[in-house]
Order: C-alpha cells, then sequence, then structure tokens
C-alpha cells in the first residue's frame, strides 16, 4: 500500500519578494544621501540670501512710509532727487516715484516733467531747483530757483483742495492755471506770466488777480506788472535790479538785450582745474620716465582739448582732444630742461560751447649724467692702456644710454651706439687716432646729453715703458 505524503509548502509574501528586489542602503549609501539633502538646503539658503541682499542694496531705504504724490513723466539728461531733510542727492529717471518732501533739480543740460497724483504738471528747466509738500489742507510747489511751468488745467479732484507755488513771501495760489514762473538766481528778481486761467498772488496779506498776457516782476518789497505788448520778446523771464519804479520798463529792456548770450557766457566762463604740474611746479620726468598730466573732470564735458608747448621755442609738444582726465606722455625726447605751458579746456555736451582754457606754466629739470671717464677737458695718454674704457653713472629708470665719440678734426664719428650698462669699452686702438674727441652720453630717446671734450696724445711711442705702442695709430 502506497503511503501518501503529505508537505506543507509556504510561498514568500509579496512584501518579502518586494524587500528581496531592493538594495539594502549601506553606512556609505545613506552617507551620499544625508550628504545630498545637506547641500541642497545650503544652495537653498545660499540663494534666498542672495535674493534678500539684493532687495536690500537695490532698496531706498530713506524713503520709508512716507507718501508717494506722483511720478517723473519725462527727462532730458539727469536730474536728481534729495529725499526729504538728507543731504544726498541721488539720480532718479523717468517713471520713478516722487514722494512727499522731495527736492527735484536738473543742471545745465537737463530738463523734466513731474506729473502729480492729480495730473498736475510742473516743468523744470535748466538748472531748476523745488522742493514739494503736502498736507491735508494743501499742497506747496515751493520754488527755490530756475524757470517752471506748472499746468493745472486738467487736475482732477483730490483729496488736498489748494495747490499753491510758494517763493520767498509770495504765494501764488492756483485754480485752472498754466503759467511760467523765473528765478535765474536766489538773488535775481522773480517773474510770472499767467498763459492761462486764473491765479492769484498774494503779499504781505494782499491778494492780486493774476490777468492772462501780463507779465509780473517782483523783487523784495517791489512787484510791477507790464503788459504784454511791453515785453521784449518770448525769451526767458529775466531778473532785475530795478532801482525806481519808473524806471522799470527802460530797465527791463536794457536787460533783456544783454541776457541771451548770459548762459553761454557762464558755461565759457567756467574752468577746469589743473591737478599736474600746477603752476610754477618743478617736474622731474626722470623719476618715472613720462610726463603724466592731469585735471579735475568737469561737469557735461564730452572732452579735452590738451595743448603742451616749450615756451623757449614755442615748440608745440602735444596737442590733442582726449575724453580721459589724464594724459600720459610717453615721448619725452622733446622734454628737455626749462619752461612749459599746459593748457586744457573742456567741450560741454548738448551745447556748442567750449570753456575758457585753464592754464599753468611749470619747469622741467633734468639732472644730467655723470661722465666719470674721461674728464671733461682731460688729456690722456694711452701709452700704457690694454683697453679704453668710458664710464658714467647710472640714472634712475634709465634702461638704455645713447652713447657717441666724434672725432673733432674731421668731425667723424667713431664711435654710436645704444647699450644697456653704465660703462662701455674699446678694445681696437685703431680707432683712437692721436687728436681731440668729444664723448655725449644720454638717455635713450632724450635730446639732453652730457658732453666731455678731451684729447688723446703718446708721449713716447719709441719707450720700452709702454705697453702697446703697436695698438697706436699714429698720424
Amino acid at each position: 500500500m502506497t503511503q501518501r505524503i503529505e508537505q506543507k509548502i509556504t510561498l514568500p509574501s509579496v512584501s518579502a519578494i518586494t524587500n528581496r528586489n531592493q538594495p539594502k542602503l549601506t553606512e556609505e549609501s545613506k552617507w551620499y544621501s544625508d550628504q545630498y539633502k545637506t547641500n541642497v538646503g545650503t544652495i537653498i539658503i545660499i540663494l534666498l540670501l542672495s535674493l534678500y541682499l539684493l532687495w536690500d542694496t537695490t532698496r531706498d531705504s530713506d524713503i520709508g512710509n512716507r507718501k508717494p504724490i506722483g511720478k517723473v513723466a519725462s527727462t532730458i539728461n539727469d536730474i536728481e532727487r534729495k529725499l526729504g531733510a538728507r543731504v544726498v542727492w541721488k539720480s532718479i529717471e523717468r517713471n520713478n516715484t516722487i514722494y512727499n518732501y522731495d527736492s527735484i533739480r536738473t543742471n545745465s543740460i537737463s530738463r523734466t516733467t513731474v506729473e502729480l497724483n492729480d495730473k498736475t504738471k510742473v516743468s523744470l528747466a535748466e538748472d531748476t531747483m523745488v522742493f514739494i509738500n503736502t498736507n491735508p489742507e494743501k499742497l506747496d510747489i515751493n520754488f527755490i530757483r530756475g524757470e517752471i511751468s506748472v499746468d493745472t488745467m486738467n487736475r482732477t479732484k483730490s483729496e488736498v483742495e489748494k495747490i499753491n507755488i510758494v517763493h520767498g513771501k509770495e504765494v501764488i495760489k492756483l485754480g485752472k492755471t498754466n503759467l511760467n514762473l523765473s528765478r535765474p538766481t536766489m538773488n535775481s528778481s522773480v517773474e510770472l506770466e499767467l498763459k492761462d486761467g486764473d491765479a492769484k498772488l498774494e503779499k504781505d496779506g494782499v491778494e492780486t488777480p493774476l490777468k492772462k498776457g501780463e507779465l509780473v516782476v517782483s523783487k523784495g518789497e517791489l512787484t510791477k506788472t507790464l503788459p504784454k505788448q511791453d515785453t521784449i520778446s518770448k525769451e526767458k523771464p529775466l531778473f532785475l535790479e530795478p532801482k525806481k519804479d519808473k524806471k522799470l520798463e527802460k530797465v527791463v529792456n536794457k536787460k533783456r538785450k544783454k541776457i541771451n548770450n548770459t548762459r553761454k557766457t557762464d558755461l565759457e566762463n567756467l574752468l577746469v582745474i589743473i591737478k599736474f604740474p600746477v603752476d610754477k611746479a618743478v617736474v622731474n620726468i626722470d623719476e618715472l620716465g613720462l610726463l603724466l598730466l592731469r585735471w579735475e573732470k568737469l561737469q557735461n564735458a564730452k572732452d579735452y582739448q590738451i595743448r603742451l608747448t616749450r615756451l623757449k621755442d614755442d615748440f608745440v609738444i602735444i596737442n590733442k582732444i582726449v575724453e580721459n582726465d589724464t594724459y600720459r606722455v610717453k615721448d619725452i625726447s622733446n622734454l628737455t630742461s626749462g619752461q612749459y605751458k599746459f593748457s586744457v579746456q573742456a567741450s560741454l555736451n548738448g551745447v556748442s560751447v567750449i570753456t575758457k582754457p585753464s592754464v599753468s606754466t611749470f619747469t622741467i629739470q633734468s639732472p644730467p649724467i655723470k661722465i666719470n671717464f674721461p674728464k671733461d677737458k682731460s688729456k690722456i695718454d694711452i701709452g700704457n692702456m690694454e683697453h679704453f674704457t668710458f664710464s658714467w653713472d647710472r640714472k634712475k629708470y634709465v634702461d638704455m644710454y645713447e652713447i657717441q665719440l666724434i672725432r673733432q678734426k674731421e668731425q667723424t664719428v667713431v664711435l654710436e651706439k645704444l647699450v644697456s650698462a653704465n660703462k662701455f669699452t674699446i678694445k681696437d686702438f685703431s680707432l683712437l687716432k692721436q687728436g681731440k674727441y668729444k664723448f655725449s652720453v644720454g638717455a635713450k630717446g632724450r635730446s639732453e646729453k652730457t658732453v666731455h671734450s678731451f684729447e688723446i696724445y703718446l708721449e713716447n711711442i719709441d719707450t720700452i715703458q709702454y705697453k702697446t705702442p703697436q695698438k697706436i695709430f699714429v698720424e
């Protein structure tokens, strides 16, 4: 009888099969996994810190929570803004926000238009400065200098009902207004012209309505209204110095004829400040092997015309137009000892104006090279010499020396060399006939030379004491 044997077979579970197929994490792989997480975390932290630093360095910490009151609508060239009571001016661009208590200024070649939140437009001409502040009752445009045009014709409803222009003790109260105001300097008179709309001038507690087409001129206690036909032209308003009220119109006519070129003349009178060499300076160009010309940059300068002249013969060494504030004269061969004149003038951007030249007169001193041998006016017996060595003192910053030997009788150039050492030896005595010679040495590229005259002779060529009579060529 066949015995039946039953065997129980146990199948592995799915999780066991899955775990069996997965590789076990070794200690090393666990370390790499943790290190990866650490590296990723570090990179994220560095990225976040970089973004924060970028935000912190580009934000304007001076603005704080101050109220925005408008924006820069347009600009020509650089304009600047000063925040509140700060002393540092910063450049601003088109579409930048204008805040309460901002001061805005332009320079001699820039203009801008600021549009306030209520659509009021304030245009600043060249060399103009205003300070804008607002409170719940009014908005004041404090006019300091220059020329502005204010247009409130399209002004919309605002939380601030009143808008004024303030200059000194005078307040111009604006309605729907388009007007021009000019004050070229702090001490100038103020000229006001109402082009359209209505406005009132308040002075010493008295309000005076302004009329379209009239020109109002005021300074100190004096205020004068001129009909439009009495004005000379549509030129920029002018500053006046009237002494008597009845002569005001005559003064206006006279000064307006002179003012057309005032700004151009002022620009032409600007001077570039020379930093080196200053006037009456003494310069040793051998110290650097070049002459360095330096001056201060002039605002809005496009380029500079520089000129260097040797005074003793009016020889022009440099006559160039450069853009930088430094020029290196590397070829100093013509810069001999003596007096020189250096001049620089600027050509300005945006205007066809060249400033007056700034001039410095200075002296170049170049100490001569000292020749040690042969001595000047010496007589040299070469009978016992085995070689003839010229020697001189080494000069600081001089790498190469130009030497020359001339026989004076026939003006023959016996020797002409460029050497780096401070000596040179002649071993071929056939070059040295008896007679008079001139030996010169100078720095490479320099026209200045040190010259010694000397004479070569031989006393008794037949005497046995002379070691080298065979080397001497006797005439």
